[in-house]
């Protein structure tokens, strides 16, 4: 009798589990609402002389209309930046930061927004690979 009452407990108990691992991986898969990743090319041309450079910096956006964009990118060399144009741009360690200014925030699909930074090197100033709008990496320009 003990062995059959455990049996009917299992079922239930088994079931239960299922249905709670089936919503938990379809909401899991599920994007939030209104998240959309973003999906990006950027173009960085530089111009480098001995102990400086400037970049221009082109980011096609290739997803939904973005808002106030954020890049990101590493330097993979001793690359310091020194000034920027039409963008808010900081620098801490290899790990830079490129923040939209007021007036060219949106850029919708398809669209583009530019911007310039110039800076200083010691040794070597090659481009950075590893681009990222709002936190989704970006494809090779």
């Amino acid at each position: 009798m003990r062995t059959r009452v455990l049996r009917l407990l299992r079922r239930p108990w088994t079931a239960a589990v299922a249905a709670v691992a089936l919503v938990v991986s379809v909401l899991v898969a599920m994007p939030a609402s209104g998240a959309s990743a973003a999906a990006c090319r950027v173009d960085h041309t530089v111009d480098a002389w001995a102990g400086g450079y400037t970049a221009r910096v082109r980011v096609t956006n290739l997803g939904p209309a973005v808002n106030d964009w954020r890049l990101t990118w590493t330097y993979t060399g001793d690359q310091q930046v020194t000034s920027a144009w039409n963008a808010t741009v900081t620098q801490t360690g290899a790990s830079v930061v490129a923040v939209n200014t007021d007036w060219n925030g949106t850029v919708p699909t398809g669209g583009t927004a530019e911007f310039g930074v110039q800076g200083t090197w010691r040794s070597a100033a090659p481009a950075p690979d590893d681009f990222a709008l709002n936190g989704s990496p970006c494809g090779d320009g």
